[in-house]
């Protein structure tokens, strides 16, 4: 592997832990963070002679859709809109006439949560695209599946330190704005929390039955196995 490719590899990974691990990307600053990171691992992958052999079906499935997303931002004659969808066009014109405002003439009714859901699915294209990249090789696949499962593990990590703590703030630093969940993590909605280490759980066995690692990393999947199915049980996430 090339230190482009291993410079890369780590942006990503730092991306992958601070999607989690801080509080969730839950904060704008936080999302804009990983999005940064994730753009700066593509960056670093310009120029290599690596390709894909053929296009993948997330990465199809991503790029449609963006531009589904991206259609109902783009500006229309109100005509059109009315055609489209006459409800959505009253509702539109009725809120205008109460805030005093010239809303965004699109087909989206909440055009800033469209734009931020559109962010959200090219960081989540460019996190496809990196994978895919790593992915190539059995070696690559087995860094991309370790480094979700220490992810999980340290989220459970930290949850199971504040659970011990009775905790009420994150990190002693950030408060949840709604009620307090039922066990503190950084994922602060314990079905999300509860899913993640469920993955993280089943990744972990997958990775202690792989063969050509070391015996402390097999006992290391194994700890976060069992790390990850206490979380999940705590949280009592019935999907989980």
């Amino acid at each position: 592997m090339r230190p482009r490719d291993r410079i890369s590899l780590a942006i990503g990974g730092a991306a992958l832990l601070g999607s989690v691990l801080v509080i969730g990307g839950a904060l704008r600053w936080t999302q804009a963070m990983v999005a940064a990171l994730i753009a700066l691992a593509l960056v670093m992958q310009v120029g290599s002679r690596r390709r894909l052999d053929h296009a993948s079906p997330i990465v199809v499935l991503l790029g449609l859709a963006i531009a589904l997303t991206a259609i109902q931002l783009i500006p229309l004659p109100a005509g059109l809109l009315d055609a489209l969808d006459h409800r959505g066009m009253e509702l539109r014109n009725d809120g205008a006439a109460l805030a005093g405002t010239a809303p965004w003439q699109a087909i989206s009714l909440d055009p800033a949560g469209t734009l931020r859901a559109l962010a959200l699915l090219v960081t989540l294209l460019g996190v496809a695209l990196l994978g895919l990249r790593a992915a190539s090789s059995e070696r690559g696949r087995y860094l991309v599946l370790a480094a979700v499962a220490v992810t999980c593990g340290l989220a459970a990590a930290v949850t199971g330190v504040h659970t011990l703590l009775n905790a009420e703030r994150l990190y002693g630093a950030y408060r949840p704005e709604h009620a307090a969940p039922l066990i503190l993590g950084p994922l602060l909605n314990t079905n999300h929390l509860g899913g993640l280490m469920a993955i993280g759980a089943v990744l972990a066995v997958g990775l202690a039955f792989y063969q050509r690692q070391a015996v402390q990393l097999r006992v290391l999947w194994v700890v976060i196995a069992i790390g990850c199915s206490a979380t999940a049980m705590a949280s009592l996430s019935r999907g989980a």
